[in-house]
């Protein structure tokens, strides 16, 4: 099943109130952005290509995250030079900006039901930028349910901390891993039953790779 933030006019405590076992959120785009677009989730995807064609001088027509995801995929060659050089420059552009609430309603809303169920944050960031991500979540009031410690997943750069799963890229291409398989690791590794799950991610892909876990896995999906 799937919605839209907009469907609810911001009364989100409407769109939270359901018998939800998990509830996982994005960050950017979802719960903060940068007060410009550059460093943003849509520059992100957009900077992509260009550094892959810097550093590869590859020639092609990206278009949208959404359609030419695999495309990108398909042409890009494996390169530990472009992950790190992709993860530098973002490092630094996160550094160099502010954050906004996208909604301080979600926030509150959010934050309030945080010690009532269990309420994760799910992010394509990678690990290393965890101190600077807390401060600006810190900073809106965004508090998500932290009752589970740390965890890594071996083979993955993906990690818990504070209640937010980051799902990292891959070393090779800095493409976001599957959240949908990650989500599926973490699950197994903190020995959740989960029956229904609620997502808010503002890129269907994201959606699209949860509900193919939860369908897999006889799981109630609700996608935002």
């Amino acid at each position: 099943m799937r919605h839209r933030l907009s469907d609810y006019d911001h009364k989100f405590r409407e769109l939270l109130e359901g018998d939800y076992d998990l509830i996982l959120v994005d960050i950017d785009g979802v719960i903060m952005t940068p007060s410009q677009y550059l460093c943003s989730s849509q520059w992100y995807v957009s900077y992509l290509p260009e550094a892959a064609s810097y550093l590869h001088k590859i020639d092609y027509l990206f278009g949208s995250y959404l359609n030419n995801f695999d495309l990108y995929t398909s042409y890009i060659k494996p390169s530990n030079e472009l992950a790190t050089k992709i993860t530098q420059d973002l490092y630094h552009c996160f550094t160099a900006t502010e954050f906004k609430s996208v909604d301080q309603n979600l926030i509150d809303a959010l934050s309030d039901l945080s010690d009532k169920k269990l309420v994760l944050g799910l992010t394509g960031r990678v690990h290393s930028f965890h101190d600077m991500t807390a401060s600006w979540l810190n900073n809106l009031g965004m508090e998500f349910t932290d009752n589970h410690g740390d965890m890594k997943i071996e083979g993955y750069n993906s990690q818990l901390t504070s209640g937010i799963i980051y799902v990292g890229h891959d070393e090779k291409t800095a493409l976001p891993h599957d959240k949908g398989k990650v989500l599926d690791r973490f699950i197994e590794k903190m020995n959740l039953n989960v029956r229904k799950i609620l997502f808010i991610d503002d890129f269907a892909k994201n959606l699209d790779h949860v509900q193919q876990f939860c369908d897999q896995n006889q799981i109630e999906f609700v996608g935002i």
